[in-house]
């Protein structure tokens, strides 16, 4: 039986090599939330946000949302970047994502209150 060590060196080979070699989103998604969350790796934001924006370029609606989060959150930027972040999160809403439709509906309920973006979480 292998470690958890092991599980996660193996995960991230085989998520490079689909990212890479296959060029799939769900794989750079993937990778962005191994180095979000530091599964395996160490956490790395910048390198996060790098494989996020790698699957948002492929049109994956869940690296949407995550960069969407990080944006938002300021998580591996200078300043947090609302806007962008509400940019992605209504591409991913219209790609059909659940979580980007429920988070935009949360910050409408949120500006219509105003309630502060921290209870958003």
């Amino acid at each position: 039986r292998r470690t958890r060590k092991e599980r996660y060196r193996e995960a991230l080979r085989l998520y490079k090599k689909a990212a890479e070699e296959y060029g799939m989103s769900e794989a750079d998604n993937c990778l962005g939330v191994m180095h979000e969350e530091g599964f395996g790796v160490d956490l790395d934001y910048k390198l996060a946000l790098e494989y996020y924006s790698k699957g948002v370029a492929k049109n994956n609606s869940e690296a949407m949302v995550n960069l969407a989060m990080m944006l938002e959150t300021g998580k591996g930027v200078e300043n947090p970047d609302f806007s962008r972040a509400y940019e992605l999160l209504e591409k991913a809403a219209g790609w059909g994502n659940v979580q980007a439709k429920v988070l935009l509906a949360r910050k409408d309920i949120m500006d219509e209150y105003d309630l502060p973006a921290a209870s958003m979480y």
